[in-house]
Protein backbone atom coordinates (compact mmCIF):
# COMPACT_ATOMS: atom_id res chain seq x y z
CA UNK A 1 0.00 0.00 0.00
CA UNK A 2 1.15 3.52 -0.72
CA UNK A 3 -0.02 6.29 1.54
CA UNK A 4 0.35 10.02 1.05
CA UNK A 5 -1.22 13.20 2.34
CA UNK A 6 -3.44 15.60 0.47
CA UNK A 7 -4.72 18.90 1.79
CA UNK A 8 -7.69 21.17 1.42
CA UNK A 9 -8.51 24.63 2.70
CA UNK A 10 -10.28 24.59 6.04
CA UNK A 11 -11.16 26.83 8.95
CA UNK A 12 -9.05 29.75 10.19
CA UNK A 13 -6.13 28.96 7.88
CA UNK A 14 -5.63 25.35 8.94
CA UNK A 15 -5.86 22.53 6.43
CA UNK A 16 -7.85 19.37 6.51
CA UNK A 17 -5.56 16.49 5.58
CA UNK A 18 -6.46 13.21 3.91
CA UNK A 19 -4.55 9.99 4.11
CA UNK A 20 -4.76 8.49 0.62
CA UNK A 21 -4.47 4.78 -0.16
CA UNK A 22 -3.78 4.80 -3.90
CA UNK A 23 -3.31 1.03 -4.12
CA UNK A 24 -6.92 0.29 -3.21
CA UNK A 25 -9.38 -0.64 -6.03
CA UNK A 26 -10.95 2.76 -5.51
CA UNK A 27 -8.86 5.51 -3.99
CA UNK A 28 -9.68 5.95 -0.29
CA UNK A 29 -9.39 9.33 1.38
CA UNK A 30 -9.50 9.22 5.16
CA UNK A 31 -10.01 12.60 6.91
CA UNK A 32 -7.08 13.33 9.21
CA UNK A 33 -8.58 15.66 11.80
CA UNK A 34 -8.57 16.21 15.54
CA UNK A 35 -11.67 14.10 16.14
CA UNK A 36 -10.77 11.16 13.90
CA UNK A 37 -9.25 9.04 16.67
CA UNK A 38 -9.53 5.90 14.58
CA UNK A 39 -6.91 7.32 12.24
CA UNK A 40 -4.49 7.82 15.10
CA UNK A 41 -4.87 4.11 15.87
CA UNK A 42 -4.16 3.38 12.20
CA UNK A 43 -1.05 5.57 12.34
CA UNK A 44 0.12 3.72 15.42
CA UNK A 45 -0.31 0.37 13.66
CA UNK A 46 1.67 1.61 10.64
CA UNK A 47 4.50 2.81 12.88
CA UNK A 48 4.62 -0.48 14.75
CA UNK A 49 4.61 -2.36 11.43
CA UNK A 50 7.45 -0.25 10.05
CA UNK A 51 9.42 -0.65 13.26
CA UNK A 52 9.23 -4.45 13.16
CA UNK A 53 10.03 -4.66 9.45
CA UNK A 54 12.16 -1.75 8.19
CA UNK A 55 11.87 -2.93 4.61
CA UNK A 56 8.09 -3.13 4.65
CA UNK A 57 7.58 -0.09 2.47
CA UNK A 58 7.49 3.67 2.43
CA UNK A 59 5.16 4.01 5.43
CA UNK A 60 3.71 7.46 5.89
CA UNK A 61 4.63 10.09 3.33
CA UNK A 62 3.75 13.76 3.27
CA UNK A 63 4.70 16.82 1.26
CA UNK A 64 6.60 19.72 2.79
CA UNK A 65 3.64 22.07 2.46
CA UNK A 66 1.84 19.94 5.05
CA UNK A 67 4.66 19.89 7.59
CA UNK A 68 3.16 22.73 9.69
CA UNK A 69 -0.21 21.00 9.73
CA UNK A 70 1.41 17.69 10.56
CA UNK A 71 3.26 19.27 13.49
CA UNK A 72 -0.01 20.69 14.80
CA UNK A 73 -1.74 17.33 14.50
CA UNK A 74 1.12 15.55 16.26
CA UNK A 75 0.41 17.72 19.31
CA UNK A 76 -3.04 16.17 19.53
CA UNK A 77 -1.80 12.58 19.83
CA UNK A 78 -2.24 11.49 23.43
CA UNK A 79 0.09 8.46 23.18
CA UNK A 80 3.60 9.75 24.02
CA UNK A 81 5.32 6.85 22.24
CA UNK A 82 3.38 7.52 19.03
CA UNK A 83 4.04 11.24 19.31
CA UNK A 84 7.77 10.66 19.72
CA UNK A 85 7.86 8.35 16.70
CA UNK A 86 5.95 10.82 14.54
CA UNK A 87 8.34 13.62 15.51
CA UNK A 88 11.28 11.36 14.66
CA UNK A 89 9.73 10.51 11.28
CA UNK A 90 9.22 14.19 10.56
CA UNK A 91 12.83 15.02 11.46
CA UNK A 92 14.12 12.29 9.17
CA UNK A 93 12.05 13.58 6.28
CA UNK A 94 13.44 17.09 6.73
CA UNK A 95 16.99 15.75 6.91
CA UNK A 96 16.71 13.56 3.81
CA UNK A 97 14.89 16.12 1.66
CA UNK A 98 16.55 19.56 1.55
CA UNK A 99 14.01 22.34 1.87
CA UNK A 100 13.95 26.10 2.20
CA UNK A 101 11.35 25.90 4.97
CA UNK A 102 12.89 27.02 8.26
CA UNK A 103 11.60 26.18 11.72
CA UNK A 104 10.56 29.83 11.93
CA UNK A 105 8.45 29.49 8.79
CA UNK A 106 6.86 26.33 10.14
CA UNK A 107 5.78 28.11 13.31
CA UNK A 108 4.58 31.24 11.57
CA UNK A 109 2.61 29.27 9.00
CA UNK A 110 0.43 27.84 11.78
CA UNK A 111 -0.66 31.29 12.87
CA UNK A 112 -0.11 33.37 9.71
CA UNK A 113 -1.54 31.04 7.06
CA UNK A 114 -1.67 33.77 4.43
CA UNK A 115 2.13 33.66 4.16
CA UNK A 116 3.62 31.57 1.38
CA UNK A 117 6.25 29.21 2.79
CA UNK A 118 8.27 29.36 -0.40
CA UNK A 119 8.13 33.16 -0.53
CA UNK A 120 11.58 34.65 -0.09
CA UNK A 121 10.25 38.21 -0.04
CA UNK A 122 10.43 38.65 3.72
CA UNK A 123 13.68 40.14 4.97
CA UNK A 124 15.03 39.72 8.49
CA UNK A 125 13.63 43.04 9.68
CA UNK A 126 10.13 42.13 8.48
CA UNK A 127 10.36 38.71 10.07
CA UNK A 128 11.46 40.18 13.37
CA UNK A 129 8.24 42.23 13.47
CA UNK A 130 6.08 39.13 13.21
CA UNK A 131 4.94 37.69 16.52
CA UNK A 132 4.65 33.96 17.03
CA UNK A 133 1.82 33.30 19.47
CA UNK A 134 2.02 30.63 22.09
CA UNK A 135 -0.92 28.38 22.78
CA UNK A 136 -3.34 30.43 24.88
CA UNK A 137 -5.28 27.59 26.52
CA UNK A 138 -3.58 26.49 29.73
CA UNK A 139 -6.08 24.26 31.51
CA UNK A 140 -8.94 24.41 34.03
CA UNK A 141 -9.41 26.05 37.40
CA UNK A 142 -12.01 25.49 40.09
CA UNK A 143 -14.14 28.58 40.69
CA UNK A 144 -14.38 27.72 44.40
CA UNK A 145 -11.04 26.39 45.71
CA UNK A 146 -9.03 27.69 42.69
CA UNK A 147 -7.21 24.40 42.20
CA UNK A 148 -5.69 24.08 38.72
CA UNK A 149 -6.27 21.05 36.46
CA UNK A 150 -4.92 19.79 33.17
CA UNK A 151 -7.71 18.34 31.01
CA UNK A 152 -5.93 15.24 29.75
CA UNK A 153 -9.05 13.27 30.69
CA UNK A 154 -12.64 14.46 30.16
CA UNK A 155 -13.28 16.85 33.08
CA UNK A 156 -16.46 17.64 34.96
CA UNK A 157 -16.40 19.27 38.40
CA UNK A 158 -13.54 19.88 40.83
CA UNK A 159 -12.22 16.63 42.27
CA UNK A 160 -11.45 18.35 45.57
CA UNK A 161 -14.56 20.41 46.38
CA UNK A 162 -17.02 19.67 43.54
CA UNK A 163 -16.90 23.31 42.48
CA UNK A 164 -17.54 24.34 38.87
CA UNK A 165 -14.57 24.56 36.53
CA UNK A 166 -13.58 27.47 34.32
CA UNK A 167 -11.10 27.40 31.46
CA UNK A 168 -7.85 29.35 31.90
CA UNK A 169 -6.42 31.39 29.04
CA UNK A 170 -2.90 32.83 28.90
CA UNK A 171 -3.52 36.51 28.23
CA UNK A 172 0.16 37.07 27.53
CA UNK A 173 -0.18 34.63 24.65
CA UNK A 174 -3.38 36.35 23.51
CA UNK A 175 -1.55 39.68 23.46
CA UNK A 176 0.52 38.39 20.51
CA UNK A 177 -2.61 38.45 18.40
CA UNK A 178 -4.09 41.57 16.88
CA UNK A 179 -7.74 42.36 16.34
CA UNK A 180 -6.71 43.57 12.88
CA UNK A 181 -5.55 40.07 11.84
CA UNK A 182 -9.01 38.50 11.93
CA UNK A 183 -10.38 39.69 8.60
CA UNK A 184 -9.24 36.80 6.40
CA UNK A 185 -10.13 33.99 8.75
CA UNK A 186 -13.14 31.67 8.97
CA UNK A 187 -16.67 33.07 8.76
CA UNK A 188 -17.76 31.38 11.97
CA UNK A 189 -17.09 31.67 15.67
CA UNK A 190 -13.87 29.71 15.06
CA UNK A 191 -12.15 32.81 13.71
CA UNK A 192 -11.66 33.48 17.44
CA UNK A 193 -10.04 30.10 18.05
CA UNK A 194 -7.28 31.74 20.11
CA UNK A 195 -9.89 32.60 22.77
CA UNK A 196 -11.19 29.04 22.97
CA UNK A 197 -9.98 26.11 25.12
CA UNK A 198 -8.54 24.00 22.33
CA UNK A 199 -5.05 23.04 21.27
CA UNK A 200 -3.13 24.87 18.59
CA UNK A 201 -3.97 23.55 15.14
CA UNK A 202 -7.34 22.12 16.19
CA UNK A 203 -9.74 21.31 13.37
CA UNK A 204 -13.15 21.94 14.94
CA UNK A 205 -16.42 20.09 14.69
CA UNK A 206 -18.28 22.92 13.01
CA UNK A 207 -21.46 23.52 11.06
CA UNK A 208 -20.75 27.22 10.50
CA UNK A 209 -22.09 28.44 13.84
CA UNK A 210 -21.51 32.05 14.82
CA UNK A 211 -20.79 35.08 12.62
CA UNK A 212 -24.45 36.03 13.15
CA UNK A 213 -25.74 39.48 12.14
CA UNK A 214 -25.96 42.48 14.43
CA UNK A 215 -28.70 44.74 13.10
CA UNK A 216 -30.98 47.58 14.23
CA UNK A 217 -34.54 46.88 15.25
CA UNK A 218 -37.49 49.24 14.72
CA UNK A 219 -39.86 47.71 17.26
CA UNK A 220 -39.09 50.31 19.91
CA UNK A 221 -39.54 53.83 18.55
CA UNK A 222 -38.23 55.53 21.70
CA UNK A 223 -34.65 54.59 20.84
CA UNK A 224 -32.66 54.22 17.64
CA UNK A 225 -29.72 52.65 19.41
CA UNK A 226 -31.15 49.17 19.94
CA UNK A 227 -29.49 46.36 18.03
CA UNK A 228 -30.24 42.65 17.96
CA UNK A 229 -27.61 39.93 17.88
CA UNK A 230 -29.59 37.47 15.79
CA UNK A 231 -28.62 34.01 17.04
CA UNK A 232 -31.59 32.44 15.26
CA UNK A 233 -29.30 32.22 12.20
CA UNK A 234 -27.24 29.41 13.74
CA UNK A 235 -27.42 25.85 12.29
CA UNK A 236 -30.17 24.63 14.64
CA UNK A 237 -31.60 28.11 15.16
CA UNK A 238 -30.08 28.83 18.55
CA UNK A 239 -26.97 30.17 20.26
CA UNK A 240 -26.63 26.75 21.91
CA UNK A 241 -24.79 25.69 18.75
CA UNK A 242 -21.77 27.74 19.80
CA UNK A 243 -21.36 25.89 23.08
CA UNK A 244 -22.07 22.51 21.51
CA UNK A 245 -19.53 23.00 18.72
CA UNK A 246 -16.78 23.86 21.19
CA UNK A 247 -17.68 21.19 23.73
CA UNK A 248 -17.93 18.38 21.18
CA UNK A 249 -14.66 19.48 19.54
CA UNK A 250 -12.76 19.27 22.82
CA UNK A 251 -14.52 16.13 24.05
CA UNK A 252 -13.79 14.34 20.78
CA UNK A 253 -10.11 15.22 21.21
CA UNK A 254 -10.26 13.70 24.68
CA UNK A 255 -11.68 10.44 23.32
CA UNK A 256 -15.29 10.72 24.50
CA UNK A 257 -17.45 8.24 22.60
CA UNK A 258 -20.75 8.71 24.41
CA UNK A 259 -22.32 11.68 26.18
CA UNK A 260 -25.51 12.59 28.01
CA UNK A 261 -27.09 15.90 28.91
CA UNK A 262 -30.24 17.44 30.32
CA UNK A 263 -31.95 20.10 28.25
CA UNK A 264 -35.16 22.07 27.88
CA UNK A 265 -34.84 21.38 24.15
CA UNK A 266 -32.42 23.62 22.27
CA UNK A 267 -29.21 22.27 23.78
CA UNK A 268 -30.43 18.76 23.01
CA UNK A 269 -30.81 19.63 19.33
CA UNK A 270 -27.39 21.26 19.23
CA UNK A 271 -25.53 18.41 20.89
CA UNK A 272 -27.40 15.90 18.74
CA UNK A 273 -26.12 17.68 15.61
CA UNK A 274 -22.48 18.08 16.61
CA UNK A 275 -22.23 14.67 18.30
CA UNK A 276 -23.49 13.06 15.10
CA UNK A 277 -20.84 14.93 13.11
CA UNK A 278 -18.10 13.72 15.47
CA UNK A 279 -19.33 10.13 15.70
CA UNK A 280 -20.25 10.46 19.39
CA UNK A 281 -23.40 8.80 20.72
CA UNK A 282 -25.71 11.39 22.24
CA UNK A 283 -28.35 10.84 24.95
CA UNK A 284 -30.71 13.72 25.70
CA UNK A 285 -32.99 13.98 28.74
CA UNK A 286 -35.89 16.43 28.32
CA UNK A 287 -38.88 17.38 30.50
CA UNK A 288 -42.05 15.82 29.13
CA UNK A 289 -43.47 19.24 28.27
CA UNK A 290 -40.55 20.16 25.97
CA UNK A 291 -41.53 21.61 22.60
CA UNK A 292 -42.43 18.83 20.17
CA UNK A 293 -40.24 20.18 17.37
CA UNK A 294 -37.18 20.13 19.61
CA UNK A 295 -37.83 16.54 20.62
CA UNK A 296 -38.32 15.48 17.01
CA UNK A 297 -35.24 17.31 15.75
CA UNK A 298 -33.03 15.74 18.41
CA UNK A 299 -34.33 12.31 17.42
CA UNK A 300 -33.87 13.00 13.69
CA UNK A 301 -30.24 13.86 14.44
CA UNK A 302 -29.84 10.37 15.92
CA UNK A 303 -29.82 11.31 19.60
CA UNK A 304 -31.50 8.93 22.03
CA UNK A 305 -34.19 11.09 23.63
CA UNK A 306 -35.76 10.33 27.01
CA UNK A 307 -38.70 12.28 28.41
CA UNK A 308 -38.68 12.97 32.16
CA UNK A 309 -41.56 13.88 34.45
CA UNK A 310 -40.88 17.20 36.15
CA UNK A 311 -38.46 20.07 35.46
CA UNK A 312 -35.00 20.25 33.92
CA UNK A 313 -33.61 19.60 37.40
CA UNK A 314 -35.26 16.18 37.29
CA UNK A 315 -33.89 15.66 33.77
CA UNK A 316 -30.45 16.58 35.08
CA UNK A 317 -30.60 13.94 37.78
CA UNK A 318 -31.56 11.32 35.20
CA UNK A 319 -28.73 12.37 32.88
CA UNK A 320 -26.23 12.23 35.76
CA UNK A 321 -27.43 8.76 36.78
CA UNK A 322 -27.16 7.51 33.20
CA UNK A 323 -23.63 8.91 32.88
CA UNK A 324 -22.56 7.34 36.16
CA UNK A 325 -23.92 3.89 35.34
CA UNK A 326 -22.85 3.71 31.67
CA UNK A 327 -19.59 5.66 31.63
CA UNK A 328 -21.03 8.34 29.34
CA UNK A 329 -19.71 11.86 29.73
CA UNK A 330 -22.16 14.30 31.33
CA UNK A 331 -22.25 17.36 29.06
CA UNK A 332 -25.01 19.17 30.97
CA UNK A 333 -24.78 22.89 31.72
CA UNK A 334 -21.65 23.66 33.77
CA UNK A 335 -21.08 19.99 34.50
CA UNK A 336 -18.84 20.31 31.46
CA UNK A 337 -16.56 23.38 31.43
CA UNK A 338 -16.43 23.68 27.64
CA UNK A 339 -19.74 25.33 26.76
CA UNK A 340 -19.61 28.89 28.13
CA UNK A 341 -16.52 29.98 26.17
CA UNK A 342 -18.31 28.99 22.97
CA UNK A 343 -21.20 31.30 23.80
CA UNK A 344 -18.66 33.89 24.89
CA UNK A 345 -17.73 34.35 21.24
CA UNK A 346 -20.93 36.43 20.95
CA UNK A 347 -19.12 39.15 22.93
CA UNK A 348 -16.13 38.98 20.58
CA UNK A 349 -18.35 39.26 17.52
CA UNK A 350 -20.43 42.11 18.93
CA UNK A 351 -17.33 44.19 19.68
CA UNK A 352 -15.86 43.47 16.27
CA UNK A 353 -19.14 44.38 14.56
CA UNK A 354 -19.20 47.68 16.47
CA UNK A 355 -15.69 48.59 15.33
CA UNK A 356 -14.08 47.23 18.49
CA UNK A 357 -16.31 49.15 20.84
CA UNK A 358 -18.66 47.62 23.37
CA UNK A 359 -22.31 48.63 23.71
CA UNK A 360 -23.53 50.33 26.86
CA UNK A 361 -25.86 47.44 27.69
CA UNK A 362 -26.32 43.76 26.84
CA UNK A 363 -29.89 42.53 27.44
CA UNK A 364 -29.87 38.79 28.00
CA UNK A 365 -32.58 36.25 28.96
CA UNK A 366 -31.21 34.13 31.81
CA UNK A 367 -31.86 30.42 32.23
CA UNK A 368 -28.72 28.49 33.13
CA UNK A 369 -26.55 31.57 32.60
CA UNK A 370 -24.02 29.96 30.24
CA UNK A 371 -24.07 32.82 27.73
CA UNK A 372 -24.03 35.53 30.40
CA UNK A 373 -20.96 34.06 32.09
CA UNK A 374 -19.18 33.36 28.81
CA UNK A 375 -19.78 36.84 27.38
CA UNK A 376 -18.78 38.65 30.56
CA UNK A 377 -15.55 36.65 30.69
CA UNK A 378 -14.70 37.67 27.12
CA UNK A 379 -15.60 41.33 27.65
CA UNK A 380 -13.16 41.45 30.58
CA UNK A 381 -10.40 39.79 28.57
CA UNK A 382 -10.91 42.17 25.63
CA UNK A 383 -10.64 45.20 27.90
CA UNK A 384 -7.46 43.90 29.56
CA UNK A 385 -5.95 43.26 26.13
CA UNK A 386 -6.79 46.81 25.11
CA UNK A 387 -9.08 45.72 22.26
CA UNK A 388 -12.02 47.65 23.77
CA UNK A 389 -12.12 50.66 26.10
CA UNK A 390 -15.19 49.90 28.20
CA UNK A 391 -17.27 46.93 29.25
CA UNK A 392 -21.06 46.85 28.97
CA UNK A 393 -23.52 46.51 31.80
CA UNK A 394 -25.46 43.25 31.73
CA UNK A 395 -29.26 43.25 31.99
CA UNK A 396 -30.50 39.86 33.19
CA UNK A 397 -34.12 39.11 32.31
CA UNK A 398 -36.25 36.27 33.69
CA UNK A 399 -39.96 35.42 33.50
CA UNK A 400 -42.03 36.33 36.53
CA UNK A 401 -43.01 32.67 36.96
CA UNK A 402 -39.38 31.55 37.38
CA UNK A 403 -36.96 34.28 38.43
CA UNK A 404 -34.52 32.87 41.00
CA UNK A 405 -31.55 34.91 39.73
CA UNK A 406 -33.47 38.21 39.62
CA UNK A 407 -34.74 37.75 43.17
CA UNK A 408 -31.32 36.79 44.52
CA UNK A 409 -29.54 39.70 42.81
CA UNK A 410 -32.05 42.37 43.78
CA UNK A 411 -31.96 41.17 47.40
CA UNK A 412 -28.16 41.34 47.49
CA UNK A 413 -27.62 37.64 47.98
CA UNK A 414 -24.54 35.67 46.90
CA UNK A 415 -26.41 32.41 46.36
CA UNK A 416 -29.50 31.58 44.31
CA UNK A 417 -32.35 29.82 46.11
CA UNK A 418 -34.46 27.28 44.27
CA UNK A 419 -37.76 28.41 42.73
CA UNK A 420 -40.48 26.18 44.15
CA UNK A 421 -43.15 26.20 41.43
CA UNK A 422 -41.71 27.35 38.09
CA UNK A 423 -44.38 28.24 35.56
CA UNK A 424 -43.83 30.17 32.33
CA UNK A 425 -44.28 29.93 28.57
CA UNK A 426 -40.52 30.61 28.26
CA UNK A 427 -39.55 26.97 28.70
CA UNK A 428 -35.85 27.58 28.07
CA UNK A 429 -35.80 29.90 31.09
CA UNK A 430 -37.66 27.52 33.39
CA UNK A 431 -34.55 26.69 35.41
CA UNK A 432 -35.60 26.62 39.09
CA UNK A 433 -32.05 26.60 40.48
CA UNK A 434 -29.18 27.32 38.06
CA UNK A 435 -26.09 25.27 38.90
CA UNK A 436 -23.91 28.35 38.35
CA UNK A 437 -26.16 30.67 40.37
CA UNK A 438 -23.42 32.27 42.47
CA UNK A 439 -21.21 32.67 39.39
CA UNK A 440 -24.04 34.44 37.54
CA UNK A 441 -24.56 36.82 40.47
CA UNK A 442 -20.83 37.59 40.59
CA UNK A 443 -20.83 38.53 36.90
CA UNK A 444 -23.86 40.79 37.37
CA UNK A 445 -22.25 42.55 40.33
CA UNK A 446 -18.98 43.07 38.44
CA UNK A 447 -20.86 44.60 35.51
CA UNK A 448 -23.03 46.80 37.76
CA UNK A 449 -25.86 44.95 36.11
CA UNK A 450 -29.63 45.14 36.23
CA UNK A 451 -32.03 42.25 36.86
CA UNK A 452 -35.75 42.37 36.17
CA UNK A 453 -38.79 40.19 35.60
CA UNK A 454 -41.29 40.17 32.76
CA UNK A 455 -44.71 38.53 32.61
CA UNK A 456 -45.78 35.85 30.15
CA UNK A 457 -48.24 38.37 28.66
CA UNK A 458 -45.36 40.80 28.03
CA UNK A 459 -43.25 37.99 26.56
CA UNK A 460 -45.99 36.97 24.12
CA UNK A 461 -46.62 40.58 23.12
CA UNK A 462 -42.91 41.16 22.44
CA UNK A 463 -42.71 37.95 20.41
CA UNK A 464 -45.51 39.14 18.11
CA UNK A 465 -44.14 42.69 17.98
CA UNK A 466 -40.63 41.86 16.76
CA UNK A 467 -42.06 39.43 14.21
CA UNK A 468 -44.36 42.07 12.76
CA UNK A 469 -42.04 45.08 12.95
CA UNK A 470 -38.64 43.47 12.33
CA UNK A 471 -39.33 40.15 10.68
CA UNK A 472 -37.65 38.44 13.60
CA UNK A 473 -39.20 35.12 14.59
CA UNK A 474 -38.09 34.30 18.14
CA UNK A 475 -39.19 31.79 20.73
CA UNK A 476 -40.69 32.91 24.07
CA UNK A 477 -37.38 32.48 25.95
CA UNK A 478 -35.74 34.89 23.53
CA UNK A 479 -38.70 37.27 23.50
CA UNK A 480 -38.28 37.80 27.25
CA UNK A 481 -35.25 40.01 26.52
CA UNK A 482 -37.27 42.17 24.12
CA UNK A 483 -40.09 42.41 26.65
CA UNK A 484 -37.68 44.08 29.07
CA UNK A 485 -36.89 47.04 26.77
CA UNK A 486 -40.03 49.16 27.51
CA UNK A 487 -39.56 48.62 31.25
CA UNK A 488 -35.93 49.68 31.11
CA UNK A 489 -36.87 52.91 29.35
CA UNK A 490 -39.97 53.62 31.46
CA UNK A 491 -38.09 53.24 34.73
CA UNK A 492 -35.15 55.29 33.47
CA UNK A 493 -32.73 52.43 33.98
CA UNK A 494 -31.57 52.94 30.39
CA UNK A 495 -31.46 56.25 28.58
CA UNK A 496 -32.73 56.52 25.01
CA UNK A 497 -29.22 57.55 23.92
CA UNK A 498 -27.60 54.42 25.37
CA UNK A 499 -26.48 51.75 22.93
CA UNK A 500 -28.20 48.43 23.64
CA UNK A 501 -27.67 44.95 22.20
CA UNK A 502 -30.43 42.40 22.74
CA UNK A 503 -29.47 38.75 22.38
CA UNK A 504 -32.07 36.87 20.32
CA UNK A 505 -31.15 33.44 21.62
CA UNK A 506 -33.44 31.11 19.68
CA UNK A 507 -35.74 30.80 16.68
CA UNK A 508 -39.50 30.61 16.96
CA UNK A 509 -39.62 27.95 14.24
CA UNK A 510 -39.31 25.27 16.92
CA UNK A 511 -42.04 26.80 19.11
CA UNK A 512 -44.78 27.58 16.58
CA UNK A 513 -47.44 26.11 18.85
CA UNK A 514 -46.72 29.01 21.25
CA UNK A 515 -46.96 31.79 18.65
Amino acid sequence: MVYAFESASFVFGARLCYLVDSSAPSVRRIPFSSHQLSLFKFVQERIQCAGSNPGAGPGLQFSHELIPVFRAIVEQVEDEEVEKTLHHSLSNDLAQNPTNISKYDILVSRYKPHLNLSDKGLNKAERSQLKIPKRSYLGLQCTECHRFFQDRTPPSRCEKCQGLLDTVLDEDALSHYSKHDLGNTAHSMWKFHMFLPVRAGTIPVTAGEGATPLRPIRSYSRSRNILVKDETRNPTGTFKDRGASLAVTRLAQLGVGKLALASEGNAGCSFALYSQMAGIRCNVYLPNDANVAKVELSSKLEAHVTGVHGTISDAGRNAAKFAETTGAYNASTFVTPFRHDGKGTMALEICEQLGWESPDYIVYPVGGGVGLIGMWKMFKILQRLGWIRNRPRIVAVQPRGCAPVVDAYNKGRTEVAGWKTPKTIAKGLKIPKPLAGSWILKCLRESRGIALKVSDVEIHKAMLNVAKQDGLLVEPSSAAAFAAIPKLHTTGAIDTNDSVVVIATGSGLKTLEQS
